[in-house]
């Protein structure tokens, strides 16, 4: 038998060579549902979605969301202008689901009803989060009748975007992330920091507050090119902390390892968030948080890859019906959701996309480009049959005299600029600069024309043009 073989637990379950690519939105998987997206436009946002879904391998989902729209003054107390707010959350329990139930129900309250909101969110979000555990330890975790009996041992890691007006403030406490995409993809920042044992801050603080460091070792063995000969594996599994045996060391709640009552230690893992702040500019496109389930299996480059591919419409669409920004947004979380699941993360996955306006922009430029033919096949070949003379045209059940569709065409003119999207890529498609409307003809760029570029316009597609520009301006 061969030396045994020491490899940690995540390169051993390191699937990172299989593809990124958008045939990942066709994969099936039992009780994934697609993501919920908004339904509108709230200020700087321009949409979201969010998914989460329990994985592969557990038959139970710890994770929550958040979603707090439009969020309201807390008192009438309040005499200030109060801002348009809103806030995302991502709460991934651990030892049962109630600290993350408890913290999706409230700790938005616990952070705007602090007196430092809205004037000092950074102060708000520090204060929100202690006051979110000290509740959570004291009413769930703890007896009220005898504070040595303990209820509960759940706890949660907990990653929040606070959004005000133009400026986004992310505060985070655990594993979960937070990256942005600026410039349509072409830098990503990370606005988090994965609390880790082994984080050389994090190290210090466990360390000088009397908590232990330790990995667990776990033994396998493996056939080497199926020849017979044996190789032991030694698996190193992740950093964990003494007390409390996390792989994390940051979250709310986990009383056992806090409390001394218990055999935990203050300080070792505590509540405390990280915050960061950027401004929401015309550069950014989205801000996307991920539990640890999604970062397992996948880089911040590769999440920001598998947005921009859902984004390539004319191979996402046989996947996907995407009508809108929301669909699109939808669209991005299932894509990222999918393609950590095909690399097999065994972690409940959970993810919040929230789209601004540079995202909405490079996706109007997709979905018109992805349209253009699309939209000109349709229309040629409009069912049924318009009908069309020398005198009369009929449009929508009603017959109107040539003279007065030109009188009215002449008084809103045909300029680019008032066209329907529609009209103006059939015009884009066509090449046609202008339209000589009552001689039937179209001025076509065509330096191989003997005629200027004058071509005919057949019947129908003179109808067509008159149908849907009159639809969209006679009748105003």
């Amino acid at each position: 038998m061969m030396n045994p073989e020491i490899i940690s637990i995540n390169s051993f379950l390191n699937n990172q060579d299989i593809p990124i690519q958008i045939s990942n939105l066709n994969l099936d998987y039992k009780d994934f549902e697609k993501s919920k997206s908004s339904n509108k436009p709230i200020g700087n946002i321009r949409a979201y979605a969010a998914n989460t879904y329990q994985g592969i391998i557990r038959d139970y989902n710890e994770d929550r969301v958040s979603i707090t729209l439009n969020v309201g003054k807390p008192s009438q107390d309040y005499k200030g202008i109060w801002p348009k707010c809103s806030i995302f959350g991502i709460y991934d329990g651990h030892g049962g689901n109630t600290c993350a139930d408890f913290l999706r129900d409230n700790i938005h309250s616990f952070i705007i009803q602090d007196k430092n909101f809205p004037s000092n969110p950074k102060n708000a979000l520090l204060n929100g989060f202690q006051k979110a555990e000290e509740y959570f330890i004291n009413n769930y975790a703890l007896n009220k009748d005898n504070p040595n009996e303990l209820y509960d041992k759940s706890g949660s890691c907990a990653i929040i975007a606070l959004i005000i007006e133009n400026k986004c403030y992310i505060a985070n406490v655990g594993d979960s992330r937070a990256i942005i995409s600026l410039n349509k993809g072409k830098e990503i920042k990370v606005l988090s920091t994965d609390h880790k044992p082994n984080e050389e801050k994090e190290s210090k603080r466990i360390k000088l507050n009397g908590g232990k460091i330790y990995q667990t070792q776990t033994s396998t063995i493996k056939n080497i090119n199926n020849k017979n000969i044996i190789q032991n594996q030694i698996l190193i599994g992740p950093y964990r902390v003494l007390p409390g045996r996390l792989s994390v060391s940051r979250t709310i709640g986990d009383a056992e390892a806090k409390l001394p009552q218990f055999g935990g230690k203050k300080n070792v893992i505590i509540s405390t968030p990280d915050i960061t702040s950027f401004t929401i500019d015309n550069d950014i496109d989205f801000l996307m948080l991920g539990c640890d389930g999604i970062f397992d299996q996948l880089s911040n480059e590769e999440v920001s890859k598998c947005v921009w591919l859902s984004c390539d419409l004319d191979k996402s669409k046989e996947f996907y019906d995407i009508k809108n920004l929301s669909d699109q947004c939808s669209c991005c979380v299932d894509m990222i959701m999918k393609s950590s699941l095909i690399r097999k993360t065994f972690d409940n996955i959970t993810v919040v996309l929230i789209c601004f306006s540079n995202f909405e922009k490079e996706f109007n430029n997709k979905i018109n480009l992805c349209n253009k033919d699309s939209l000109y096949q349709y229309y040629l070949s409009t069912e049924p049959e318009p009908t069309y003379n020398d005198e009369k045209v009929r449009l929508d059940n009603e017959d109107y005299d040539i003279d007065e569709l030109d009188e009215n065409y002449n008084k809103y003119s045909l300029k680019k600029e008032t066209l329907p999207t529609s009209m103006k890529l059939i015009f884009k498609n066509n090449n046609i600069t202008n339209f000589n409307w009552k001689k039937g003809k179209i001025n076509k760029k065509n330096t191989t024309s003997k005629k200027n570029g004058k071509l005919p316009l057949s019947p129908k597609m003179k109808t067509v043009l008159k149908q849907n520009f009159f639809n969209s301006y006679l009748k105003k």
